[in-house]
């Protein structure tokens, strides 16, 4: 009987090994550009000559083979002689190692070795993702390979299975900025909406509101806020309950932005009145998103970020699929304070400045333990639970340059 047993477990794994992808491989070249990195370093200053030197810098840098810091010292020092470093970056984050003596010089050597951590935290994160996202098993083990390459900050990760294009480019691209908001019901905004409605009506031909960058035939007379954004009202004139504004053609959400956006009708909001487009198709049969009203903080922060969470995992044997969360102490406490607050309204749960999913509160929530539907598909569900788990990128942007099998 151990024979025929032993000759069973024999076969079985010869048949495992025999149907293991061993050979399939996947390198993906990407590139790092510390740009926006560097404009939070500054702590987002609003000082005028630093930002068109860091616009002139932007034009003409090549992340292949310029490096951004160098030359934006070049530019400015040629420009601005006698701009001081220390005047922008003797930041809070950066209180130990810039003083307002330390020199130019000083400055950017503290900075490149900023860059060059934040890019090793980059590169480590986005190998996370890709561990948590990818499966391995005892007999075919995930192997991820990071190597830098000859051209500046470029580099290529070697992963020994084959990947979905999309949905990888997707993982490593991607901040991974979680934001738990507070919401405001349509409601309660309507009657500003309607105002700017109203405005933008009356002045299409204004240049006050008429967007510059939207090509002139795509405005047609009398044109206005409702024309390009639907807003969710009922058949029977009752406003959807919740903090859904409306609906727009993927195409139209630029001139909704412009008009929304113009100092005129911005006016007319209420100060933490933010607007918030959703991440994904509302219906995958036409280009309809939704766009929804977030309530902002006096410091344009999240109340409960990411950095609380401790875990994240997709359960993809759920109708409809789920992400489960799970946060740390610190966490549990602020989502129970607003899950007790917002009973019976939505909380907007957001990650890169989209809306994933927009909840109903129904019970206040003490344990951080959550589970968070958004329509997902098991890619999505799956990628988002990776970048959640492996935590955000410092502000480098990652950009994929090919992907070859």
């Amino acid at each position: 009987m151990n024979k025929i047993r032993l000759s069973i477990l024999i076969t079985f794994l010869a048949l495992l090994f025999g149907c293991t992808p061993h050979k399939e491989k996947t390198e993906i070249k990407i590139q790092l550009s510390e740009a926006e990195f560097l404009y939070q370093l500054s702590n987002y200053t609003n000082d005028s000559l630093f930002l068109s030197v860091f616009r002139a810098t932007q034009n003409s840098y090549n992340a292949a083979n310029m490096d951004f810091v160098d030359t934006f010292g070049k530019i400015m020092t040629e420009q601005h002689p006698d701009y001081l470093f220390s005047s922008v970056f003797n930041t809070f984050e950066l209180r130990d190692k810039v003083t307002y003596q330390s020199t130019n010089d000083e400055v950017i050597r503290v900075l490149k070795d900023e860059v060059k951590l934040a890019k090793e935290a980059t590169l480590q994160i986005i190998k996370k993702r890709i561990e948590f996202a990818l499966t391995s098993n005892l007999f075919n083990k995930l192997e991820v390979l990071v190597q830098e390459l000859p051209e500046k900050s470029t580099y290529s990760i070697i992963i020994n299975r084959k990947v979905n294009k999309t949905f990888i480019s997707e993982l490593l691209q991607k901040m991974g900025n979680l934001g738990f908001w507070e919401t405001h019901e349509l409601s309660s905004i309507w009657e500003y909406l309607d105002s700017a409605d109203k405005e933008i009506r009356a002045n299409t031909n204004n240049d006050k509101v008429k967007p510059h960058s939207i090509e002139k035939d795509t405005i047609v007379d009398g044109n206005s806020l409702f024309s390009v954004l639907m807003p969710a009202v009922l058949q029977d004139g009752t406003m959807q309950k919740g903090c859904l504004i409306g609906y727009s053609h993927e195409k139209d959400t630029a001139l909704v932005n412009q008009y929304l956006k113009s100092p005129s009708i911005r006016e007319l909001f209420p100060r933490d009145l933010l607007f918030m487009w959703s991440t994904k198709k509302f219906d995958s049969n036409n280009d309809i998103i939704q766009l929804f009203a977030i309530k902002n903080t006096r410091d344009g922060k999240a109340p409960l970020t990411g950095d609380c969470v401790v875990s994240a995992k997709a359960n993809l044997s759920k109708h409809p699929l789920t992400i489960h969360l799970t946060m740390n102490a610190e966490g549990a406490n602020i989502w129970s304070r607003m899950t007790n607050y917002n009973i019976d309204r939505q909380i907007a749960i957001v990650m890169d400045n989209v809306v994933f999913s927009a909840p109903f509160v129904y019970s206040e929530i003490k344990t951080g333990e959550s589970e968070i539907a958004g329509g997902f598909s098991p890619e999505e569900a799956t990628n988002i639970a990776a970048i959640l788990s492996a935590g955000p990128k410092p502000s480098i942007t990652v950009k994929v340059l090919s992907i070859n099998e």
